[in-house]
């Protein structure tokens, strides 16, 4: 399985490749053209034994099942990187759950040095509350506390302990606090100061003001993906900053009009490849301490291809071993709260366009107005991830597998797309019903209104154009008995070929009246699951 991308700071391709042996576990992975290839091997349940690059600048070794810990448990880890070699020991509680991580240096003499150690403190529900680096019976260590809500989704973090006791001048004591929704969905996010003395109505306690950072927008996820996908957030200035992730709910780019242009790539356990920038939700759309380097992913925190603690479902999948993240199968599945990994569906030629004629107030991306943006395309598992530059022409383009979404517009008329309001908010500038059937061949040609018969009666679709033909939808789609037809249909015309249909695509395009847009989440994994197309234009 190859995974190309491309992004304006970029002067070739990123091909990533993926290679997975007789039971879907990744085994192989390369950057071509770079250099960069990695071997993984695992035990008969899955524990990573081995991840060594070819060239052997990068050597890790893992073992596991000591006396003292159990057949799943990672007992120490050691790496051999550059001529460098560490050692990494864990230690656990009675759950499972590791409690103390220490890194030593080896090959020191006399005796092995230790290089650092992290200790992690969990509550009645195994949620991780604290972490420390350093000895915490030194006073110079470092000691972060978390708090969750009811549904074990983190709901504040803050600087407990530092080195130098909060009441001294320049030495920050920061809180983040998450406002959350009913679905654990993060609303916006406050960020805070602890004061260096007590307030004046007590003798000990600390004041912390806190102030917000960020406006959450939540959009639609597929199936495997969570529906707190963010593709808005606002700033307390009112900018904002526009997000595109791919088919693991990983932000790939992000755009604040006017200020900046951010592109991420990662590595398939997660990690920004080389010369990145770090987002604070970035792989999976989840967040990635800075604190440990490690991320949270609800009930539980993870490291490159493991959890620290053991899946509270794991009786559901006895036969891998609970430590293990997305079945060692990163691209083909997430977990993003730590509870379960879930597949990631096709979602074949989902993709949205950024730049390609942007408009002054959005021309971050490609620079100047009418320069070239990016597209991503969400295809199904085996095909990867593609992003390629676009130019060219407005409307929906496909060749071969590669779709462009249309131009941007700052204009209400026949070219569709996004324009910016002057309250800094977008509104989709496309008629209902009709209208957009019109415009749409208008600005892709083809013949509106083909009647196609099949064995369950005629279908009458929207718009062919060549051999693909094309379904538009206007505002938020309900799987409705109506659409239920229409699935049926258009499932049967791609398996057998009618009318020489060799692709079907469906098109929403946002309601001129509420502004919504998009299939429902049944209708979303019906379409996914006979192979056709989904392209929501914003």
């Amino acid at each position: 399985m190859k995974q190309e991308s491309k992004n304006g700071g970029q002067g070739s391709w990123l091909v990533q490749g993926y290679e997975y042996d007789g039971v879907d576990r990744l085994q192989k992975w390369s950057r071509l053209g770079v250099g960069d290839t990695v071997l993984y091997e695992y035990d008969k349940v899955g524990n990573r034994t081995l991840s060594a690059r070819i060239d052997g600048q990068d050597v890790r070794t893992y073992q596991y099942g000591a006396p003292t810990s159990g057949p799943n448990r990672l007992e120490w880890s050691r790496q051999e990187q550059g001529g460098v070699t560490t050692r990494t020991d864990y230690g656990y509680n009675l759950n499972g759950s590791i409690v103390e991580r220490k890194v030593t240096d080896p090959m020191a003499i006399p005796l092995p040095t230790l290089l650092s150690e992290d200790h992690f403190g969990y509550s009645y529900r195994e949620l991780n509350w604290k972490y420390q680096n350093g000895n915490p019976w030194e006073t110079n260590h470092w000691d972060w506390r978390y708090r969750y809500n009811a549904q074990g989704e983190r709901e504040q973090k803050r600087l407990y302990h530092g080195p130098l006791p909060d009441s001294i001048v320049g030495q920050p004591y920061p809180w983040v606090q998450y406002l959350l929704g009913g679905s654990k969905e993060q609303l916006a996010v406050w960020h805070g100061q602890q004061m260096t003395s007590p307030f004046c109505d007590t003798a000990w306690r600390r004041n912390v003001f806190l102030y917000p950072t960020e406006y959450i927008t939540n959009g639609i996820g597929w199936n495997g993906v969570h529906e707190d996908l963010t593709p808005i957030i606002t700033k307390p200035d009112g900018s904002k900053e526009y997000r595109i992730s791919d088919h693991l709910a990983s932000l790939r780019a992000s755009l604040t009009p006017g200020v900046s242009t951010k592109y991420y790539d990662y590595d398939p356990w997660g990690e920004v490849l080389g010369g990145g920038t770090v987002a604070r939700r970035g792989f999976n759309e989840n967040e990635k301490d800075r604190e440990n380097g490690l991320f949270s992913l609800g009930v539980r925190k993870y490291e490159e291809g493991r959890f620290l603690s053991i899946d509270p479902l794991f009786e559901k999948e006895a036969e891998i071993s609970p430590y293990v993240y997305a079945g060692n199968a990163p691209l083909n599945y997430v977990d993003p709260d730590g509870m379960q990994r879930r597949g990631v569906a096709s979602v074949k030629g989902m993709a949205l366009t950024v730049g390609d004629g942007l408009p002054e107030q959005l021309s971050a991306f490609g620079g100047a107005q009418g320069s070239g943006g990016m597209i991503v395309r969400m295809p199904r598992i085996g095909s990867g991830l593609s992003v390629r530059p676009s130019g060219g022409g407005g409307g929906v383009a496909s060749s071969g597998n590669w779709i462009r979404v249309g131009q941007v517009s700052s204009s209400v008329g026949a070219r569709g797309g996004i324009s910016q309001s002057s309250g800094n908010t977008i509104r989709a500038n496309n008629a209902n019903g009709k209208a957009q059937e019109a415009k749409f061949q208008q600005q892709n040609g083809g013949k509106n209104g083909v009647s196609i018969k099949t064995n369950q009666g005629a279908r009458v679709v929207d718009n062919v154009k060549k051999d693909q033909a094309n379904e538009i939808k206007t505002g938020r789609t309900p799987y409705s008995s109506r659409i239920q037809s229409q699935v049926k249909k258009d499932a049967e015309i791609l398996k057998s070929n009618l009318g020489d249909i060799q692709g079907v695509t469906w098109h929403f395009y946002p309601s001129p009246v509420t502004g919504q847009v998009g299939p429902t989440l049944r209708l979303l994994n019906a379409l996914q699951e006979h192979g056709i197309g989904v392209i929501i234009h914003k």
